[in-house]
């Protein structure tokens, strides 16, 4: 991987950097409220996302809620929504590699469905 590619792969909008600011949010949240349920902090991470950043409608970020169980999870399906793109067959295995190396080191608790993913994409998908 040459540097270029390594740049485009942290540029604002990748799913690394969506996973950085959301993984913000959520271990924000953790802090604060610490006795709170993990479906609480996940929404806080996806409401406080598109306050701030971008809009989405309830329901589809109910929709997104309700498949997700961990945050590493909760970012693909953001990613997947902001950029169909990188869900897409050409792009997805190196959009679910970055992201579980990204949670693998920053929040190995929070890989959940990132696991399942790597496994189907790293199988020649």
């Amino acid at each position: 991987m040459g540097l270029f590619d390594k740049l485009l792969r942290n540029i604002p909008g990748s799913p690394t950097s969506v996973a950085k600011t959301m993984l913000r949010a959520y271990t924000t949240y953790k802090t604060d409220h610490p006795k709170s349920r993990k479906k609480d902090a996940l929404r806080y991470a996806i409401e406080t996302r598109y306050k701030i950043i971008k809009a989405m409608e309830p329901e589809k970020m109910e929709s997104i809620l309700s498949e997700a169980d961990t945050l590493g999870h909760l970012v693909f399906l953001v990613v997947a929504h902001e950029n169909p793109a990188a869900a897409h067959p050409v792009m997805m295995k190196q959009t679910v590699l970055d992201l579980y190396e990204f949670f693998k080191k920053h929040a190995p608790d929070e890989l959940g469905g990132l696991d399942a993913l790597k496994a189907v994409v790293s199988a020649g998908y």
